[in-house]
């Protein structure tokens, strides 16, 4: 394996180490909860794909999913 099929795909959702970055991708993603689940569904193949892991582990995005939601309401 190289370094590239670690890689999290682009279609996937933010890709960066720069925090101001990542903040204003996640605000787009929580303003838009259609195009956060198709990220999440292409980062969930691409896990599934690399690392074989069974759908129960997956449940953290459902979590992250249900916590955006929250934060949503949250003034």
């Amino acid at each position: 394996m190289t370094a590239r099929d670690f890689q999290i795909p682009a279609e996937a959702g933010a890709r960066s180490t720069e925090i101001t970055e990542l903040v204003t991708a996640i605000r787009a993603l929580l303003n838009d909860p259609d195009e956060a689940l198709h990220r999440g569904l292409i980062a969930r193949r691409a896990a599934l794909d690399r690392y074989g892991l069974p759908a129960s582990c997956m449940t953290g995005i459902w979590a992250f999913k249900e916590t955006a939601e929250i934060a949503l309401r949250v003034p």
